[in-house]
């Protein structure tokens, strides 16, 4: 059974509610493309602001 799928059961969809959580099937393309946007967003006002990982 594929993650889609298991996010689609009702018995995930509630469990993700109760963590106030909204599953979002995608393709591994579209992750990618997400982080890919997250990290040019990101990146330059962590390197600006000298923000580091502890």
């Amino acid at each position: 059974m594929g993650i889609n799928a298991i996010l689609a059961q009702p018995e995930t969809t509630a469990a993700l509610a109760l963590e106030a959580a909204v599953p979002a099937p995608a393709t591994p393309e579209a992750l990618g493309q997400l982080i890919a946007a997250d990290v040019a967003r990101w990146a330059r006002p962590i390197k600006d602001n000298w923000i580091q990982v502890d």
